[in-house]
């Protein structure tokens, strides 16, 4: 799993705790950490690979 989708699951499981459950959780601070960590350079879009297998490389495959 990548951190942005683990931040997602988070704030679904403290979501679900307030509207579930009542508890009293501010779902602000994970958005502010996700915007921090996107400034960072931790969260973003993933890289497109534009390496092709070789053949050596597939036949490594079982």
């Amino acid at each position: 799993m990548t951190l942005g989708i683990d931040l997602g699951f988070v704030k679904l499981i403290l979501a679900h705790a307030a509207v579930v459950h009542g508890l009293p959780v501010k779902l602000e601070p994970v958005d502010l950490a996700r915007i921090a960590l996107k400034r960072l350079g931790h969260v973003g879009k993933g890289h497109q690979h534009d390496r092709r297998p070789t053949l050596g490389s597939n036949a490594a495959v079982p």
